[in-house]
């Protein structure tokens, strides 16, 4: 089984795409656009606080009337965030995306 270190050996940009709880929702759609990705963590230093996603922006400010500059990452961001280790095995990931309904899961 390849574990998650392995794949991660194959991507050309592995930098953590993170913005602060503070940034705009249209910050962040800006970094999302611009870096091509669909989720950022949302990081107070070097603490995960929360992640930001397509997902959240649809049903956080369109389908509820919020507008992207006014909106901040605090007030839309999913506060609870799981995430794995380069360790573990790429069937190991699958199985907590599929367990707890995950479209990202930060390593």
């Amino acid at each position: 089984m390849k574990s998650v270190a392995h794949l991660l050996k194959s991507k050309t940009d592995i930098a953590i795409q993170a913005i602060a709880p503070a940034a705009s929702v249209f910050e962040a759609l800006q970094l999302m656009a611009h870096k091509n990705i669909g989720a950022l963590l949302v990081m107070e230093g070097s603490q995960v606080v929360g992640i930001f996603t397509e997902r959240d922006y649809a049903r956080k400010i369109i389908l509820k009337g919020r507008t992207s500059p006014q909106t901040t990452m605090r007030e839309v961001m999913t506060p609870s965030v799981m995430s794995v280790t380069p360790e573990q095995t790429c069937d190991e990931c699958m199985a907590l995306m599929t367990e707890n309904r995950l479209r990202h899961l930060p390593v």
